[in-house]
Order: structure tokens, then C-alpha cells, then sequence
């Protein structure tokens, strides 16, 4: 499980650190305060694959420059530098930087950004950002729910999102060319993509929990384009993941998805959960930390972060 990270040089961040980190982890705050940002470096600082991990960040911002635009002030204060820390007490350290040629125009080719060094940790076999604004977890959610079979997961996952359709039988992969998924009623079925939107992005997020065992996973706004009936379902997936040893760190813009977090916990649960209010001022990441016992108590202080 990662307990700290420390962030240096990335996007709009010079420096920050995160401490005592938990198995679940809220990072709340108002908009351009880093959240997104602490993402991207928990993904590439912890993940087996960093030069994939980077990349996605670039991607996944539409960055025209690049690695470039992953480096503060476009890389002219020194190369990024992630390190993040293990309960366990292993450290490791991920530097990258920009093109070594000079040039800085806004339609330079992307380049591929190539963390210079780094070393392996034993205890998170895998890191994963769930990011529902990218398309290619679409095009993959039946091969999710394959890998789901294999593991014997899939049985969970349809009981979870039978929650939101109280009418599901099951659901079946149809097709072997083009596979699609069918949500399996009595006496019919549909493709999943005309389920509606809720439905397949509650399903996506249930299934990524549900494949990544152990490691892990990093949530951008779950909540984004769900029903606010969806969100205490979605809660009660994120913390079913994270009872079977999953760390889970999320960022929000929901005061009901932390709501609906506390209301499905038990009281030993709060011990397991962590709030980060992060704000953001000069490249400076400053960061206060509310055990979960203490977030409902500044409740109201929260409402502040959601404005």
C-alpha cells in the first residue's frame, strides 16, 4: 500500500507531498487544486509500466506539446521527480524530463516521455487509472468482464449492478468477431451500450475494481455522469474493493459520494479511510488530512471545497 508520495516538477505542481495515506483515499478540493495532477503522479511513481503511465497522463490531458507540458514551466526548473513510499517501507523514485533540443513550440511532436529511473515495488503488482472521459475503456469493457469470469468475480459484479436494475438475470458476452455485452432479462436482452449511460459506467467501474485483485487504483470523479441514485452503489463497490485489499485512491467534486462513503462504512471502517483537502497556490500543494472518524464532523467546512 502506498503511505506517501512526494511530487516535484509535474504539471502544475513544484512541490507537494501527501502523507499517511490509507486504503481508501478521498481527495477533495476546488477546481485547479491538483487533484488530477496527484493522479497522474501516484500512476506513474507506483506503476510496473512509468513510460506507459506517463504517456497516458499526456493523453489523456490532450497535452499539443507533450512530455513538455507535463513539466512545470515546461520543464525549465529540472526534470519531474515522483518518489512515493510503501507501508512496507519500500522507496521508489521516478524522474522524467522534456526533449533535450530546445524547442518549445506548441506544435512540436509528441514525444514519448522516458522516466530515467526507477525501481520496482514488490507490494503493488499493479496500478490502475480509471478515467471515464477516455474512450479506449470502453472499446475493452467486454474483455474486462472475461477477465472477471476467469477470476470469479463476474458473479459479484452482476449482483452489484442488479442493484440498479432490480429486473437483471445476468449478463452474457454475445458474439465472437465482435463481441458486445448483453444484459439478460426475463425473457429478453439488450446490448449493454443501450442500457443507458449510468448502467454502463456503473458496470465499467464495477468491473475494474473487480479485475485489479490487488494494487492500486486510482478513481478520477466516479461520480461524473451518474444518477444521483448511482452513488450509494458506487460507494458501496469502492468499499467492498477495499475490504477484500485493494487501495483505492478517488478524487471528487461530490459532497453525496462522500456522504454516500460514510453512510455505507462501518465505524471500524472510518479507520481505513482518509480525506485529503488540497489547494494549490504557486506550484505549492498544501494538503490537510482528516481521518475518516472526522470527515462528517467538518462536514459543513467540506461544503467549501464543493463550491
Amino acid at each position: 500500500m502506498i503511505h506517501s508520495a512526494t511530487i516535484k516538477n509535474l504539471r502544475g505542481i513544484r512541490r507537494g507531498r501527501l502523507d499517511a495515506l490509507a486504503p481508501l483515499v478521498i481527495i477533495v478540493g476546488p477546481a485547479g487544486s491538483g487533484k488530477s495532477t496527484v493522479l497522474d503522479a501516484l500512476n506513474i511513481g507506483a506503476n510496473p509500466k512509468p513510460r506507459e503511465a506517463a504517456a497516458l497522463a499526456v493523453r489523456r490531458h490532450g497535452l499539443p506539446a507533450g512530455v513538455r507540458w507535463l513539466l512545470w514551466k515546461g520543464g525549465e526548473e529540472g526534470p519531474a521527480q515522483i518518489s512515493v513510499s510503501t507501508l512496507g517501507g519500500e522507496t521508489r523514485t521516478c524522474r522524467f524530463k522534456g526533449p533535450q533540443d530546445g524547442s518549445k513550440g506548441r506544435g512540436q511532436k509528441a514525444e514519448k516521455p522516458a522516466p530515467a529511473e526507477f525501481t520496482g515495488l514488490t507490494e503493488i503488482p499493479e496500478v490502475r487509472l480509471v478515467d471515464g472521459s477516455l474512450r479506449r475503456y470502453e472499446a475493452r469493457i467486454h474483455e474486462l468482464f472475461l477477465q472477471a469470469m476467469e477470476q470469479g468475480t463476474a458473479k459479484e459484479v452482476i449482483e452489484q449492478v442488479g442493484e440498479i436494475l432490480p429486473r437483471l438475470l445476468t449478463v452474457e458476452v454475445v458474439g465472437t468477431d465482435k463481441p458486445v455485452l448483453h444484459v439478460v432479462f426475463h425473457g429478453s436482452s439488450l446490448p449493454l451500450m443501450l442500457a443507458g449511460d449510468n448502467v454502463r459506467r456503473f458496470f465499467r467501474l464495477c468491473l475494474e475494481l473487480a479485475t485489479c485483485p490487488r494494487g492500486l487504483i486510482l478513481l478520477e470523479e466516479p461520480e461524473a455522469h451518474q444518477h444521483p441514485a448511482v452513488l450509494r452503489q458506487t460507494a458501496r463497490a469502492i468499499l467492498s474493493s477495499v475490504e477484500r485489499g485493494l487501495q483505492v485512491v478517488l478524487t471528487t467534486q461530490s459532497l453525496e459520494l462522500v456522504d454516500a462513503l460514510l453512510g455505507e462504512s462501518a465505524m471500524p471502517d472510518l479507520n481505513q479511510m482518509v480525506l485529503f483537502r488540497l489547494l494549490l497556490e504557486g506550484g505549492r500543494l498544501d494538503s490537510s488530512a482528516l481521518p475518516g472518524g472526522d470527515v462528517a464532523l467538518m462536514r459543513q467546512c467540506l461544503e467549501e471545497d464543493f463550491r
